[in-house]
């Protein structure tokens, strides 16, 4: 991930756009972005996210909020179908990218993850 950051970072300075990183204290550190990880509140978050001209993520909270204020949104998904993990507002603007979970690689992913109930 930071090699990516590491190529688009200087072309998004140029346009005047900067990264800000939120989630929790613990998760990866990336250099070149600003660094909100555990120091925001969810309002604070929804803000941002609302003033936001993307937002990049993995299925979660985070991205719930940013379709509901109709922010344009990257949704990451690994072998869970993009149908499963869409944000509940916002399908009208969507496109979604699923894996072909029919190739080896995928299929191999799938049997390693442990069983879930739910």
């Amino acid at each position: 991930m930071q090699d990516v950051l590491d190529l688009i970072i200087p072309h998004l300075l140029t346009q005047g756009i900067q990264i800000i990183l939120v989630g929790y204290k613990e998760d990866a550190h990336f250099s070149g972005v600003e660094d909100m990880k555990g120091k925001l509140d969810s309002l604070q978050i929804s803000y941002l996210l609302r003033n936001s001209l993307c937002h990049f993520g993995t299925d979660g909270f985070f991205n719930d909020i940013a379709a509901f204020k109709n922010t344009k949104l990257v949704n990451i998904t690994s072998t869970t179908p993009a149908s499963y993990c869409e944000p509940i507002w916002g399908k009208e603007d969507k496109v979604s990218i699923e894996p072909d979970i029919k190739k080896p690689e995928m299929e191999l992913a799938l049997k390693q993850r442990p069983p879930e109930i739910s």
